[in-house]
């Protein structure tokens, strides 16, 4: 009798196991678990995130609860020679502001971008132009290149690091930029740019 109830017991431990690895994986795909994967060492509680939804571009993106958003009509005018854009999301009061960026500590500004993509344009070509070491990686299961962007001349002062994630879907290319403390910041831009969708 003893003999049967060892493997009686392995057997017992591999179909508890086997079910609770099954149950984990249902509740994955059915959204109830609301911890995210660690970002840079980070894990970020996503469960209470805004969000933002684009039904003329048809993707839709989460953002902090406690960050504002701006969002242009994107059927009026134009920014620059952009179809839409930009789209802001920051983790500070934009219509507060009285100075040309805040005086708080560890600000950020993220923003998208959504341009036509141009005739012979390429991931790899856009890359080496404009970025110091890109990196490759997907967003919405496209390719895509993420880094810090080559310093431009800005308006009026020395330009700013700009941390930027490009991918093209269709004819448009997307392109979401971080201003700020890009290194205090990052796990939350990270999570803004995996959690972006199309729909």
């Amino acid at each position: 009798m003893k003999k049967l109830s060892l493997p009686i017991t392995i057997v017992v431990i591999l179909v508890v196991g086997y079910l609770v690895f099954f149950a984990r994986q249902a509740n994955d795909q059915n959204g109830t678990v609301v911890q995210q994967p660690p970002v840079n060492g980070t894990t970020i509680d996503t469960s209470d995130w805004k969000t933002y939804r684009n039904e003329q571009y048809r993707f839709e993106v989460r953002y902090p609860n406690d960050w504002y958003l701006t969002a242009p009509n994107l059927l009026g005018e134009p920014y620059l020679n952009l179809p839409a854009g930009p789209i802001t999301f920051t983790n500070y009061d934009l219509s507060s502001l009285t100075t040309s960026f805040p005086q708080i500590p560890s600000w950020a500004k993220i923003d998208i971008y959504i341009g036509l993509k141009p005739q012979n344009w390429s991931l790899g070509n856009f890359a080496e132009e404009n970025f110091l070491s890109p990196q490759v990686m997907k967003v919405a299961d496209l390719d895509a290149i993420q880094g810090i962007l080559k310093p431009s001349q800005g308006e009026g002062g020395p330009p700013l690091q700009v941390f930027s994630t490009v991918f093209a879907k269709d004819n448009l290319v997307f392109s979401i930029s971080m201003i700020g403390d890009i290194e205090g910041q990052r796990d939350f831009y990270n999570r803004i740019v995996q959690l972006l969708k199309f729909i």
